[in-house]
């Protein structure tokens, strides 16, 4: 009964967030997403596209529904796909729903949505150990490997008994398109360098960038259990990554985070008390404070004071 009502509680939610973005919601990135699609037999016409040219096959059955269907249908994706991930990973679904990296991907229409159906698709081809579900993760990754890669790929190589069939068949896939949209990765590469040096992009964009590459030592050497572990993964490749606009670190709230984390959910909803700059870059914060609960956790766990041993057992050690 209890879980009946939780579902009923989050249905009432989305449906409310849909029927609220639905009515006031530009959906101004899905336009851009949309021309990609009715565009995609020619990879050179999308130039404001930052994607492998798969997205435009995923965007196709949205893209050529009439009016605003398509960005409706995608808001209703991005609610479930928020649920999905969450109860996949065990986060709160109620937190992803209600945060202000949710209210941004719904408003403007984004499809970050891609990025915590990958993560989840790759746990579970992970935990079921079903390479179709890790090559969809990987081909999924792919439309934003700044964001979901790292934690993707991992998930891939803990994976040896699927390993070779799921990259064969992510192999597959790209040569596929290379086949019908010839040598776009040489495209993509153009328009990225450009695109990072531009400033438009910097009121919103978090990242700590290179000098935050160290931290990949810690989360690749500290003695962590998996989720732990993928968990450090994740936070520490959003803060090396070029490109972390804050909505992206929606990513991170599909974890099982404590609460102090969990607030910095809503830190976005607040730039007109704290200024842009804090309440958007301040979402650094959360991929910060996620190493540090992180590593505590795991240094409490490993740390036995010799006091807390019982006379008996200390006369035993000696």
């Amino acid at each position: 009964m209890r879980a009946l009502s939780r579902s009923l509680l989050l249905a009432s939610l989305a449906l409310a967030l849909w029927l609220v973005y639905a009515e006031l919601g530009p959906g101004q990135d899905f336009l851009g997403y949309r021309a990609f699609a009715l565009n995609l037999a020619d990879y050179n016409l999308s130039r404001g596209m930052y994607s492998p040219p798969w997205l435009a096959l995923l965007m196709a059955p949205l893209a050529v529904l009439p009016g605003r269907w398509g960005y409706l249908l995608l808001l209703g994706l991005t609610l479930a796909a928020g649920v999905f991930a969450a109860r996949t990973l065990g986060g709160k679904p109620l937190v992803v729903l209600l945060s202000a990296q949710m209210s941004w991907v719904l408003w403007w229409g984004q499809i970050d949505a891609l990025t915590l159906v990958a993560l989840a698709l790759a746990v579970l081809g992970h935990t079921r150990r079903s390479w179709p579900l890790l090559a969809a993760g990987l081909v999924l990754a792919a439309i934003k490997p700044h964001v979901v890669a790292v934690p993707v790929i991992a998930l891939w190589w803990w994976t040896p008994g699927s390993r070779t069939k799921s990259l064969a068949a992510a192999a597959g896939v790209t040569a596929l398109s290379l086949a019908v949209w010839g040598n776009w990765p040489a495209v993509l590469a153009e328009r990225l360098l450009p695109f990072s040096l531009s400033t438009t992009y910097r009121p919103w964009n978090a990242t700590l960038g290179p000098i935050a590459l160290p931290l990949f030592v810690p989360a690749l050497l500290v003695p962590l259990e998996r989720p732990q572990r993928l968990l450090a993964l994740a936070a520490t490749a959003m803060l090396v990554s070029p490109y972390m606009p804050y909505y992206s670190t929606l990513l991170l709230l599909v974890f099982p985070l404590p609460w102090p984390l969990l607030a910095l959910a809503f830190l976005g909803y607040l730039p007109s008390l704290i200024g842009t700059t804090l309440a958007w870059k301040g979402v650094v914060l959360l991929p910060l404070g996620v190493l540090a609960w992180v590593y505590l956790r795991a240094a409490r766990a490993s740390w036995k004071p010799e006091a807390s041993k019982t006379v008996a057992a200390r006369i035993d050690a000696a």
